[in-house]
């Protein structure tokens, strides 16, 4: 008397349709991952890196690297919970330290 079994009808176990997507997903060739969709983000992906080709120096892309890797180091003292930052707060530091990297380039040299 002390232990309750749950009918079969109500048991919490939902039965295998053969989909690897949740129902909730839509089918391919819709949604987020259609072809139309891809096709736009790496067009414009590819031509916005070709717009920025000339603009892209090895400095400027040093300094990126670096303000990316700081927010890297940011992302694991998040993971072990020494802190908490918030990272994607510091994502326009990446365009902020190509631009000055740029910047500084194009001016004479005071220094």
């Amino acid at each position: 008397m002390g232990s309750r079994e749950m009918p079969p009808s109500s048991s919490p176990r939902r039965s295998w349709t053969g989909s690897p997507l949740p129902p909730s997903l839509p089918a391919s060739g819709s949604g987020p991952s259609s072809p139309g969709t891809v096709l736009f983000y790496q067009g414009t992906l590819t031509l916005g890196a070709a717009a920025v080709r000339e603009v892209m120096t090895p400095p400027v892309v040093q300094a990126v690297t670096a303000a990316g890797g700081l927010m890297i180091a940011c992302l694991a003292v998040n993971i072990w919970r020494l802190a908490s930052l918030r990272v994607a707060n510091m994502l326009p530091g990446l365009v902020l330290a190509g631009l000055l990297t740029w910047i500084l380039e194009q001016v004479p040299a005071f220094f």
